[in-house]
């Protein structure tokens, strides 16, 4: 019975993958975007700090091919910690790629991107002549490689709903002041993507 029950599952994914509906189909466009909000509560040698994130990332891509998107990601990121009253806002720009495997009304993808840009942080930091805080800005290079995978719910032939994991490695390099550094995260993003075909 199980074996049958693999065998029947496996013809009908088989007959439903590849079975492009338009969304993905060759000549198509892709417009849209995804949204991430992160509000986060840490607790360092007794001292509370919280911090509020939002990162908006619109895109446009081009299908060459079926199931194939090729296009660029304008990643805008906003990060305020609300303890300190320090900001950070940063806005880059790079290609990303997305392959998909259409099964009826879900489009389940694997994206990988590139983007660099620009980074802008406001905040105290401590002055050695006064031997107090003073409020300073400054700015930096940012890049991001990310990796992921996702799925995208046809709702109608032209919009998807869809959810997206990444893997998403930062490397921040500033001007002056602060440190270079390093972040890598795990990131769930929801969006809303439009499909447009020439047909």
């Amino acid at each position: 019975m199980k074996k049958q029950l693999l065998i029947f599952l496996t013809a009908s994914l088989l007959l439903h993958f590849g079975h492009c509906e338009g969304q993905t189909s060759k000549g198509s466009f892709l417009i849209g975007g995804s949204v991430s909000i992160q509000n986060t509560d840490t607790e360092v040698s007794g001292v509370d700090q919280e911090t509020f994130s939002l990162s908006i990332s619109p895109n446009v891509s081009y299908f060459p091919v079926n199931n194939l998107a090729i296009g660029i990601l304008f990643p805008y990121s906003f990060t305020n910690d609300k303890t300190s009253d320090n900001k950070t806002t940063s806005l880059r720009v790079g290609p990303q790629v997305r392959y998909y495997f259409i099964f009826s009304q879900l489009g389940v993808f694997v994206r990988v991107g590139y983007n660099f840009g620009k980074i802008n942080s406001e905040g105290q930091i401590f002055d050695i002549v006064s031997g107090g805080s003073i409020t300073d800005e400054t700015e930096g290079d940012q890049t991001n490689f990310n990796v992921g995978f996702g799925v995208s719910y046809f709702i109608n032939d032209n919009v998807g709903l869809e959810a997206i994991i990444s893997y998403n490695r930062f490397e921040t390099d500033y001007d002056e002041f602060f440190s270079d550094f390093i972040i890598k995260t795990l990131q769930l993003r929801i969006g809303l993507q439009f499909y447009l075909s020439k047909n």
